[in-house]
C-alpha cells in the first residue's frame, strides 16, 4: 500500500492543537495562549511527527482523524488537508473515513472553509445557551455566536455535528437546566455531549470554589439534572450509547467509539497519548506537553514522545474496561477475548461477590457475549468499571 509496509492493523488518529484565545477557568486540558509559535512552524511538526510515528509503526488504514484542542479552529483550514494529505501518503485513509474537528463558536465563519478542507464532522464548544455562564467561564463566545455556529453546522455538515453542552453549573437548577436542555434539542442536530461540569484542581474555578465565592449545586441536585437530561433526550430520539454521548440512528462518534472499545489510537501533538499494538506489545507514548519543547524535539529529533512504556495485557485491559463499561455496549467477548482467550466473561467475572452484587442490584447485565451496566446502572458507571476492574487483579 505505500512505503511503510501494509500489515494487517488499522488505527485511529488524534491531532492536539494545543493554542487557545482564552483559557476556561474549568478547563484542565493541555491548552496556551500562543504568543510565539507560527502557524506554519506547528504545521509542519505535526506533519513530520506523522511521518516519523507511522515508520515506526506501520498501520494498514486509518479509520478516522479528529482534530482536537486547545481550540483547533484557531488554525487554518490548510491543516486539515495538509493532514489528510501526509496520511494517504503513509497509510490507506477510506474515502468515507470520519474526519472531526472541534470548533469554538466564534470561528463559524471559518466552517465551510473547513468542511472544503475535509472536515464532515464537527464538534462545537457551545457548554451554555446563557451568556452570564459564558461570561464566568471565560469562554471565547457569546450565545449569538453558539447560534451562528449551529446554523453554520446545519448548512454545511447536515446531520454530522455535535454540541457540548455543561451541566451543574454554578446558581443552576433543575428546572432551568431542563429548560435549557429543551432549547438545545430545537437546535441540536443528531449528537449531543453533556458533561458535567467538575472541579478540577489547579483551575481558577477551583480556587474559586475553595474561597466560597460560588457554590455549584449539591451532588443529588447534580444526579436529579443528569436522570432528567436522559429521560428528555432519549424520549426525543437521543439514543445514550455512552454516558455522556447521546445519538440519533447513524450519528454516533466512530471516532470516540474506537477508544472506549480499546482499539489502537496514535495521538500527535503537545501532550497527545497513543496506545498501539506492535510486536505482540502493547505500547503507551506521551508526547512532550509544552509546544515550544515539543517542536524543538520533533525539529531536532523528528519526534516529539517524551515516554514509551510497554503495557502489560492486564493494564490495558483495566484500561479499557473502565472506557467499555460507560458504553451502552459494554465489555463484549470480542474484545475480551483478545486478553482472556481460555475463559468466556460469564466465567471470568460471573462468580465474583462484587460482580453478584451488582447483578443482584440491577446495576449490571451479564452474558456469555457481553458484560455491561444497565439502563440504571449507566448513571454510576464509573463505579461499576472501577469495581469491575479491580476483579481482573487476582485473574491474570
Amino acid at each position: 500500500l505505500n512505503q511503510y509496509g501494509s500489515p494487517d492493523s488499522m488505527t485511529v488518529l488524534y491531532i492536539h492543537w494545543p493554542f487557545c484565545t482564552k483559557l476556561c477557568n474549568y478547563c484542565n486540558f493541555n491548552k496556551y495562549i500562543n504568543r510565539v509559535v507560527r502557524y506554519e512552524v506547528m504545521k509542519e511538526s505535526i506533519l513530520r511527527e506523522i511521518s516519523n510515528v507511522f515508520l515506526k509503526f506501520p498501520t494498514r488504514a486509518v479509520s478516522s482523524i479528529y482534530f482536537g484542542g486547545g481550540t483547533p479552529s484557531l488554525a487554518k483550514p490548510a491543516l486539515v488537508s495538509s493532514v489528510l494529505e501526509k496520511v494517504t501518503s503513509v497509510c490507506h485513509l477510506p474515502k468515507d473515513a470520519e474526519i472531526t474537528l472541534e470548533a469554538n463558536p466564534s470561528e463559524w465563519d471559518k466552517l465551510k472553509a473547513f468542511t472544503l478542507a475535509g472536515v464532515n464532522r464537527i464538534s462545537l464548544g457551545i457548554q451554555s445557551l446563557n451568556d452570564k455562564d459564558l461570561k464566568f467561564f471565560n469562554r471565547g463566545h457569546n450565545v449569538h455566536q453558539a447560534m451562528k455556529a449551529i446554523e453554520a453546522a446545519e448548512r454545511w455538515l447536515p446531520g454530522r455535528f455535535s454540541m457540548d453542552i455543561l451541566f451543574g453549573r454554578p446558581e443552576q437548577t433543575t428546572g432551568s437546566w431542563l429548560n435549557e436542555l429543551a432549547e438545545v434539542l430545537q437546535i441540536c442536530g443528531d449528537h449531543v455531549s453533556l458533561y458535567q461540569l467538575t472541579v478540577e484542581r489547579g483551575t481558577p474555578l477551583a480556587h474559586l470554589v475553595k474561597q466560597g465565592a460560588i457554590v455549584l449545586p449539591d451532588e443529588d441536585i447534580v444526579a436529579e439534572m443528569y436522570t432528567c437530561a436522559v429521560k428528555m433526550l432519549e424520549e426525543s430520539g437521543l439514543e445514550r450509547y455512552e454516558v455522556s454521548n447521546f445519538a440519533k440512528p447513524g450519528a454516533r462518534s466512530q471516532h470516540n467509539q474506537a477508544y472506549w472499545r480499546g482499539e489502537d489510537y496514535i495521538g500527535i501533538g503537545p501532550g497527545a497519548h497513543s496506545r498501539i499494538t506492535h510486536e505482540d506489545s502493547i505500547m503507551a507514548l506521551v508526547q512532550i506537553p509544552e509546544p515550544i519543547m515539543w517542536i524543538n524535539k520533533v525539529t531536532k529529533y523528528g519526534s516529539g514522545t517524551k515516554r514509551w512504556d510497554k503495557l502489560t495485557k492486564q493494564e490495558r485491559l483495566e484500561e479499557i474496561i473502565l472506557t467499555s463499561m460507560r458504553t451502552k455496549e459494554g465489555l463484549t467477548r470480542e474484545i475480551f477475548s483478545k486478553f482472556v482467550t481460555d475463559q468466556s466473561l460469564s466465567s471470568f467475572f460471573g462468580c465474583s461477590v462484587t460482580t453478584r452484587g451488582l447483578l443482584d442490584g440491577g446495576f449490571l447485565e451479564i452474558g456469555d457475549e457481553y458484560l455491561r451496566a444497565s439502563h440504571y446502572g449507566l448513571n454510576v458507571a464509573d463505579n461499576i468499571a472501577c469495581k469491575i476492574a479491580t476483579e481482573i487483579n487476582d485473574k491474570m
